[in-house]
């Protein structure tokens, strides 16, 4: 019998990975705040003793992933990164309808928990502009209650996925459920029996 002798083997980080790292290692202890500008990448590759290309590599991999933001002509600054990422979002792949369906499950999900938690806690409804689509004072409504919800977590997710679904032209091959008027009534009065009703209807609306 040959025994299995890989199984304790770990695999080595690529450069870049070791770079990021240490460049996400350097922003924790320095620390820089969001909004804080990085060192250059000649600075940052003298720090970490690594080269400029590796450097250019791991601030990359980091824009990526939304913890840097690169501003041409003022340098790359640190980002406030999402908790929620969706993958096909960040590589800008095209999904198919069946997938954006239970993208849309999920966003419906954070927008039923966003409004009703929202109009639970009392506080002043913000000022809305109407939009032309239903759609997007959906959108409009769901993030500025979102926004101001103690935990972000559901706004940001709700983010991730509507961008999502937007970018795929979901909403564009979307039926509109009903009238707005008629959620931003319920929305007005807190009517929570009729926003629950109305949001079931969105759920299953057809595309």
């Amino acid at each position: 019998m040959v025994k299995n002798t890989n199984k304790h083997i770990k695999s080595i980080p690529r450069m870049f990975e070791q770079v990021t790292q240490q460049i996400i290692d350097h922003i924790d202890s320095t620390p820089l705040e969001p909004g804080q500008k990085l060192p250059t990448e000649r600075q940052l590759s003298e720090l970490l003793q690594v080269s400029r290309s590796s450097v250019r590599e791991g601030i990359k991999v980091l824009e990526l992933l939304r913890f840097l933001d690169s501003k041409q002509g003022e340098g790359t600054f640190v980002a406030s990164s999402p908790p929620y990422m969706i993958p096909s979002r960040v590589i800008n792949k095209t999904i198919p309808m069946p997938e954006l369906e239970h993208y849309f499950e999920v966003a419906l999900m954070c927008a039923k928990t966003i409004i009703l938690s929202f109009l639970k806690s009392e506080e002043p409804l913000p000022d809305q502009q109407e939009r032309d689509s239903f759609w997007e004072n959906f959108y409009q409504v769901v993030s500025s209650f979102g926004k101001r919800l103690p935990n972000p977590y559901f706004h940001s997710l709700w983010e991730e996925s509507y961008q999502l679904l937007t970018a795929n032209q979901y909403f564009e091959r979307k039926q509109q459920p009903f009238e707005w008027s008629e959620l931003d009534t319920a929305i007005q009065k807190r009517d929570l029996q009729k926003i629950f009703y109305l949001l079931d209807l969105v759920g299953i609306s057809g595309s």
